[in-house]
């Protein structure tokens, strides 16, 4: 049993990962927090963002001290009371984010009055900016998943886009009578 933890995330160095859950929540009082180059540590304590914390190491406070961890346990019936949960979010830019109509759009042209199909796709960039809001909206719904990738986000905004750009466009050219 260690009397203090460092914590960080050596993972993944591509830009792949979005948010790490360090797995253990029973963290020790003084345990050194360690946030890389390109993250944001996020502690959530009692269910509440306590702090984000920039690149650096910090020390961490907790009500869990190592000397009475295993009485805690077993006055909580083997569980520690006072759990911290830590989140690394990659802060940095990903540029490859590709989006496009599943299905074509079908409109009648209005020059020529034929069916035509048309079809939208594209690319954007993600960089979070509020991580309070990225932690209590998202990964709530996402569950208890360790890592979150990208991937997982992106799959999640194509569907939102796709169902906009198909009515804006759909809207543009019966509105603006593009041929």
């Amino acid at each position: 049993m260690a009397i203090a933890e460092v914590i960080k995330y050596d993972g993944a160095i591509n830009q792949r990962w979005l948010i790490y859950r360090y797995q253990n929540q029973e963290i020790n009082d003084k345990s050194k927090l360690i946030v890389g180059p390109g993250q944001i540590g996020v502690l959530v304590h009692g269910g509440k963002v306590e702090h984000i914390y920039e690149s650096g190491t910090y020390t961490l406070s907790s009500e869990n001290f190592p000397f009475l961890k295993g009485l805690n346990k077993k006055v909580y019936g083997g569980n520690v009371p006072y759990t911290l949960e830590v989140y690394f979010i990659n802060r940095t830019m990903k540029l490859d984010m590709l989006w496009g109509t599943n299905d074509p759009i079908q409109i009648i042209d209005p020059q020529f009055k034929v069916k035509v199909k048309i079809r939208a796709r594209g690319q954007y960039a993600l960089r979070i900016n509020n991580y309070q809001f990225l932690l209590t909206n998202l990964v709530g719904a996402l569950g208890s998943k360790g890592l979150i990738e990208f991937d997982l986000v992106n799959n999640l905004f194509r569907a939102l886009i796709n169902t906009k750009v198909k009515t804006i466009i759909s809207k543009y050219i019966l509105e603006q009578k593009v041929s």
